[in-house]
């Protein structure tokens, strides 16, 4: 078996475990993380995007409805991106190039976007190609043309990638400077400014969402996890040409995290630099921390929100808002996942959080929000709790 054939085998294996151990979650609680069910909500019962795009909302419109094979639909995806993301590592060297799509898997601060049902999974496929094209015009040492291939390539599979998701619109700025300053992409980066308020108001930090945090606001380290990765800025791990691309965009996740869904597929690049330049007996190390991150990438699978006692969480609130006759309120934290499960959700997703009331309820809320402080707590779920308030 070549060293090609016998590295996607790993990757197809890898993958399929992933996933085998996601359809064993109960089948209350069948995806991670919350957003997901804002799209199930859509597929099972018609409930409208009120913030996807057209192209997200059309291919939306294509998924099944069945658990089963929405997941396997989602395993594609995966194993689609995955192969990709492993033809761009072969551009610096075939023989490391499995790292790259591994340490994707792995990452978890990453690699749950595999497992969450949201439009941003199948704009992976289309980032991932143009990375690839990107990384080609970067390494190709033929004249560069006016009107490069490469260039145009990879632009329009970004303009597909951020059609579908569009946060990837950033990439525009990394790949400015991955390749050199091309002029396409300077035209492409100097139409981003005409939209400078969205720009700035994509980057300042947003402390009341938790992926928009900033780094160590309230104790909170997540942002701060790039220091994890230590071994990937060091002067033999560094592709030379993606630098200032990776330094600038690790500053923007340091002051937002979400940046780390831009910064990721350039960084991890930085593993195949590591291998080809440390001895044999330390690969060994690298994978290993990389091994070490899937087992976290496993135990999210296995315990990211909603828990099954979150769901029997949401029968109990039923009850007491009966014994006790008042109304229930479900914060955003859960009210997808209330809806999906055929429950009346009054107001959710129109009424700003600000403008709702409170008191005299029922609440239904992430555990230990600071919003709640005055209200009484009855009941505990893995992640979420009820509320009484006066």
């Amino acid at each position: 078996m070549s060293l090609k054939s016998r590295n996607l085998l790993i990757l197809f294996i890898i993958t399929l475990l992933l996933f085998c151990i996601y359809f064993l979650r109960s089948s209350q609680v069948p995806f991670i993380g919350i957003d997901s069910y804002y799209f199930l909500n859509h597929i099972f019962s018609g409930t409208a995007l009120h913030v996807t795009g057209v192209v997200g909302t059309f291919l939306m419109s294509l998924i099944p409805t069945n658990i089963y094979w929405i997941k396997l639909i989602m395993f594609v995806v995966t194993l689609v991106t995955m192969y990709v993301a492993y033809k761009c590592a072969e551009l610096y060297d075939s023989k490391h190039a499995l790292v790259y799509p591994l340490s994707l898997l792995a990452f978890i601060f990453f690699s749950l976007i595999f497992f969450k049902f949201e439009d941003d999974l199948f704009a992976l496929p289309f980032l991932f190609s143009s990375l690839y094209f990107i990384i080609k015009y970067q390494i190709s040492t033929k004249p560069k043309k006016l009107f490069d291939r490469n260039i145009i390539l990879s632009i329009l599979f970004l303009i597909i990638s951020i059609s579908i998701w569009k946060y990837t619109v950033f990439f525009i700025l990394a790949y400015l400077f991955i390749s050199n300053f091309n002029w396409i992409y300077i035209l492409a980066s100097s139409s981003l400014f005409l939209f400078y308020q969205e720009l700035i108001g994509s980057i300042i930090p947003n402390n009341l969402v938790a992926e928009n945090m900033m780094a160590f606001f309230s104790g909170r380290v997540a942002g701060g996890v790039i220091f994890l990765l230590f071994f990937l800025y060091l002067k033999k791990s560094m592709i030379t040409k993606n630098k200032y691309a990776i330094y600038f965009f690790s500053i923007l996740t340091l002051l937002n995290f979400k940046f780390i869904y831009i910064l990721t597929p350039i960084l991890l690049l930085n593993n195949i630099n590591l291998l080809k330049n440390i001895t044999l007996d330390k690969h060994k190390v690298i994978y290993f921390i990389w091994f070490v991150f899937l087992i976290g990438t496993i135990n999210q699978i296995i315990i990211s929100p909603p828990s099954y006692s979150d769901y029997e969480l949401l029968g109990i609130a039923q009850s007491t808002a009966i014994d006790l006759n008042k109304e229930i309120d479900y914060s955003w934290g859960i009210g997808y996942y209330a809806i999906y499960q055929n429950i009346d959700v009054n107001n959710f997703g129109t009424t700003p959080i600000t403008e709702i009331d409170y008191s005299n309820k029922i609440i239904v809320a992430e555990k230990n929000n600071p919003i709640y402080s005055s209200c009484k707590k009855i009941k505990k779920g893995k992640w979420f709790e009820i509320i009484n308030c006066p």
